[in-house]
Parts: C-alpha cells; sequence; structure tokens
C-alpha cells in the first residue's frame, strides 16, 4: 500500500465519523488547555510563594533573640518587623551574648559567621551645626554591613574607628531648635562625610545624670 492509499484510507474514514472526529478533536483540545491551564497556574503559585518568602528576608540569615518568657515580644530594630520568642522559663536566667556563645553558634553545623548586634535603648541626641535630631544606637560586630544584606543609599557599608553609618530617614528627623512660630522648616541636611556630635546621657545608682558627647563622621 502506497503513501497515498494511506492518506485516501484516512480521509474516507474521517468522512464517515464526522461526529466522533469532531468530539475527538474537541477532547484533545480541552484536555491540552487544561494541561496548559494547569502548568501556567502551578508556575504562577509558585513564583508568588518565592516572592514572598523572599519578602519576609534574606532566606539564609537567621535572627537569634534570648529565651525570655513565652509570649514576649522582641522588636527587629532597625530591620523592621518583629518575632515572638519563647521556651524560656519566668525562674530561669537568659543566657548572655558572650565570646563564648558566639563561639558555640559558629560551631554549629552549616553556620558560615555570626554577627552579633547590640542595642542601646537610651538612644542619643545627634547634633550637626545649629540642627538637631534623635536616634537609637546599634553595635554591629562586623567591620562590613555587606555581610547583613544591607546596601549604602550613599558611601560605602564599611566601618572604621571613629566612624558610623546611619540610616536613611535620619536626616529627615532633623530640626532648627532655634527656629520661630511661622519660618520655614530647614531641609534635610547631607550628612555624608560630616562631623556629627553625639550627646549620650545616662543616670547613676545615685540619680546624678551623666553626659557624654562624642564626635563621628
Amino acid at each position: 500500500m502506497k503513501f497515498f492509499d494511506l492518506l485516501r484510507l484516512i480521509f474516507g474514514n474521517l468522512s464517515r465519523r464526522k461526529a466522533r472526529v469532531a468530539l475527538t478533536a474537541i477532547g484533545v483540545v480541552i484536555g491540552t488547555a487544561a494541561v496548559v491551564i494547569l502548568v501556567s497556574l502551578a508556575i504562577g503559585l509558585q513564583r508568588n510563594a518565592n516572592e514572598q518568602l523572599y519578602g519576609i528576608g534574606d532566606l539564609t540569615q537567621i535572627q537569634v533573640y534570648p529565651a525570655y518568657d513565652e509570649g514576649m515580644y522582641m522588636g527587629g530594630g532597625g530591620g523592621g518587623g518583629g518575632v515572638v520568642v519563647g521556651g524560656g522559663s519566668s525562674t530561669s536566667k537568659p543566657k548572655q551574648l558572650t565570646n563564648s556563645a558566639i563561639k558555640e553558634l559558629m560551631a554549629l553545623p552549616n553556620v558560615q559567621n555570626v554577627i552579633p548586634r547590640d542595642f542601646m535603648y537610651a538612644g542619643a541626641m545627634i547634633k550637626y551645626e545649629r540642627l538637631e535630631s534623635w536616634g537609637n544606637m546599634i553595635g554591629v560586630g562586623t567591620s562590613d554591613l555587606a555581610e547583613l544584606g544591607l546596601e549604602a543609599q550613599q558611601g560605602i557599608t564599611t566601618l572604621q574607628k571613629g566612624t558610623i553609618i546611619i540610616g536613611a530617614e535620619i536626616p529627615k528627623n532633623f530640626y532648627d531648635p532655634r527656629l520661630r512660630p511661622g519660618q520655614e522648616p530647614p531641609l534635610p541636611p547631607d550628612l555624608y562625610d560630616k562631623n556629627l556630635k553625639f550627646t549620650y546621657t545616662k543616670v547613676d545608682k545615685d540619680g546624678n545624670e551623666i553626659r557624654k558627647t562624642v564626635t563621628y563622621r
């Protein structure tokens, strides 16, 4: 049987079973469309889930907090958000962040680096020329904030002695204490590579107020 004979036989059978051919074609189209829709839906859901997970933060970073009483809320402190921690006991004392504790964390499997952070809850008065502001201080145990996944809007992310890195919102909070009613507020200053005076205030056990001013760039 030649090729043209096969074609003649095929088209002859198709012409005698038009209804069956039409139903078969419709079924193939519906099945193909269903498979395409399901695959597209699965890809979209997977992409949406990945975007939500990556929006939470870097999946390679884990923030460790002390085990306070169950249900206590710990703020994120500069990174945004927070975390609810538990498992501690009201009678147990939380473990202090010491060099030995950092070494224990470094010894855990698959841990590449441990960067401690210490928050100064008192804050500090910030002065630049005639302007003043207020901000909280965070001590970070690394010389490059890029290790935390942070990017600098201006300047670099490396820290040296006598230098600081300020948040992008700090310049917007500066005000002129000598400003009179009706006068225009000052524009946010450009603090890059400028000397800033930080005044810290604390109260000793006798109730005496102690102030210390430090200059950073």
